[in-house]
């Protein structure tokens, strides 16, 4: 289609008003455009004019002013030549911010590419490396400046940019892990230790993995923190990371206990049944180094005391600004042996505390260990160890406080989840003084594998009562406790723990 050239001039200079173009975009005076001419023509002319000034903006980085030149162009004549521009002042761009220019001019370097929708996704695409380098300098200078929640702001805005590089999962995993924001620390720090950067300078080996190991211990995820702890002391065998490694394992065995303790406590604090868990936990043999098991208020003392080994120490409020989620292990920042599993409730915390202290058997075995230190073997054996001492205090804590929420009317079902996420917890089952099953969670009579008089005979147990069985095929721990309400004898609760 041709237009007049009088026709054509009204019709530009009324798109260039409405849109409220540079001056430099008006150049284009009507003798540009002689009668007759092709659209592809008024659009070569008109881009050249546009493209002139675009450089004399560039040459007084002046980028935000040429991007709206080039903009426009790309809107009224979108050829080849006007999309090439585009790259052209983003690269200069990026360069100045690099270059010994003004690195503060990287948060609208980022904001205007990323949003830019005459940016084809091939061209972003290109342009992917140099945007990571802007967001790890302006990370850096952020988190060098000690703004940890402005630096992760930025990592989590361009989530997609920040794992790019290996500094960038440094920078961006320090600032979630200053703001607690854990998820994103972990996959940052996950990547650093798994994509070792020998010729890096930002953090050692060991460093990034005793923060990740930290990591897994505050959210719980004790079978990871257990081999980041193993390949620490596998790289560097001493006494202390195998304690460190140590230390994962009881967390792991006595978290069921927190994790009851939150779901109990969270909505039941009236003083009948608090007595009660404390009469049942009283009657419990917890192995040596559970130091104690009790509640706190929230400005971090100590309340109500089921367990006491005589000393308690309760993290401070400083350990306590480091929780996350329903239940947290903390490793005490004074006395590395000291370690809490912390759950909020109603009334402050829920607090299972404990210790690396080892007794003269667990030296032995600790220092065969060291001496073979590449061994699975002896790895296993280790878990096994401190299941076999703690299995039987576990299964009983957490029968005291299944005890306290059937007493409390609390809805038994709410304890599921914690017996569908464990590592550890494989079933309970509570029984009436009828022997009547009254309550179950992911139990089965028939998967027992032992017969009616052995059934019979528990069921009625007046004492603790432990064995190791075979559930469903698999090797298990059950622990059966039996349940007192005011010294009268009302039934069991059965707790069944997997045995690897």
């Amino acid at each position: 289609m041709v237009f007049s050239t009088p026709d054509w001039h009204v019709l530009c200079l009324a798109a260039l008003i409405a849109s409220n173009l540079p001056v430099a975009t008006a150049h284009a005076s009507a003798s540009s455009f002689s009668e007759g001419s092709s659209t592809e023509a008024v659009c070569e002319s008109f881009v050249e004019v546009q493209l002139e000034s675009v450089d004399d903006l560039l040459a007084a980085n002046n980028f935000e002013r040429a991007l709206d030149i080039v903009n426009v162009t790309i809107q009224r004549c979108p050829v080849p030549e006007a999309e090439s521009a585009l790259n052209d002042v983003y690269g200069a761009w990026f360069q100045h911010t690099q270059n010994g220019g003004d690195v503060t001019q990287v948060p609208d370097f980022l904001a205007s590419i990323t949003q830019n929708e005459h940016m084809s996704t091939s061209s972003l695409s290109g342009f992917s490396g140099r945007i990571a380098t802007a967001l790890s300098s302006w990370v850096g200078r952020l988190v060098d400046r000690s703004s940890m929640g402005r630096a992760h702001r930025y990592c989590r805005q361009y989530s997609q940019y920040s794992g790019q590089t290996f500094r960038l999962n440094y920078l961006c995993g320090t600032a979630a892990y200053a703001t607690e924001n854990h998820e994103p620390a972990i996959r940052a720090y996950e990547s650093i230790v798994n994509n070792w950067d020998e010729n890096q300078s930002y953090v050692r080996w060991d460093e990034a993995a005793e923060d990740l190991k930290e990591l897994y211990m505050i959210t719980t995820r004790f079978n990871r923190a257990f081999d980041i702890a193993k390949r620490l002391a596998i790289r560097n065998p001493t006494p202390e990371t195998v304690l460190s490694s140590l230390i994962t394992v009881r967390g792991q065995m006595l978290s069921p206990i927190a994790h009851h303790g939150n779901i109990l406590f969270e909505g039941v604090t009236s003083d009948r049944i608090v007595r009660h868990v404390r009469s049942e936990t009283e009657r419990i043999r917890f192995p040596d180094f559970v130091i104690g098991v009790y509640m706190m208020t929230r400005d971090a003392r100590s309340d109500v005391i089921f367990y006491d080994s005589g000393t308690i120490a309760p993290p401070s409020m400083t350990d306590l600004e480091r929780l996350s989620g329903n239940v947290t292990m903390l490793q005490s920042t004074q006395d590395l042996q000291r370690a809490w599993l912390i759950s909020p409730i109603d009334s402050g915390y829920f607090v299972v505390q404990f210790v690396s202290q080892t007794s003269s058997e667990e030296n032995v075995f600790l220092e065969n260990l060291l001496g073979d230190i590449q061994s699975e073997r002896r790895w296993n054996r280790l878990v096994d160890q401190q299941l076999s001492r703690s299995y039987t205090a576990t299964g009983s804590a957490v029968a005291s406080l299944l005890s306290g929420a059937y007493l409390a009317d609390v809805s038994l079902g709410r304890f599921l989840t914690v017996f569908e996420e464990s590592d550890i917890l494989s079933y309970f089952a509570i029984q009436d003084a009828r022997e009547s099953l009254v309550h179950s969670e992911q139990f089965a009579r028939s998967g027992l594998g032992y017969d009616d008089a052995l059934w019979q005979r528990t069921s009625q147990t007046p004492a603790l009562y432990h064995h190791e069985i075979e559930y469903n095929g698999r090797r298990t721990y059950e622990v059966i406790w039996p349940m007192y309400n005011d010294n009268e004898w009302t039934g069991v609760v059965r707790v069944g723990i997997r045995s690897n």
